[in-house]
């Protein structure tokens, strides 16, 4: 909607129609779009917690790719050396 300002760091509903302003730190849901509630410095908390945990669990599925590649490289095209 024009002349509509959503805030920084403002979580919005999927589907959800804003027709006014959202301030900042908050989630909105609905049609129209209405505040729930705040974000207090504890989700941001959890949100970098749950970020981390996803960094750790990609590098560890990469290196575990690069292994199993490597060890297929190493099988099927330098058998010889075996």
């Amino acid at each position: 909607m024009p002349n509509v300002t959503i805030g920084d760091n403002v979580v919005i509903g999927g589907g959800s129609v804003v027709v006014k302003d959202i301030p900042s730190n908050s989630v909105a849901v609905g049609n129209p779009c209405k505040v729930i509630r705040a974000i207090t410095e504890e989700d941001k908390k959890l949100a970098g917690i749950k970020n981390r945990f996803k960094a750790v669990i990609n590098r560890g599925f990469i290196t575990a790719f690069l292994i199993l590649f490597l060890l297929h490289q190493k099988l099927f095209f330098h058998s010889d050396s075996l």
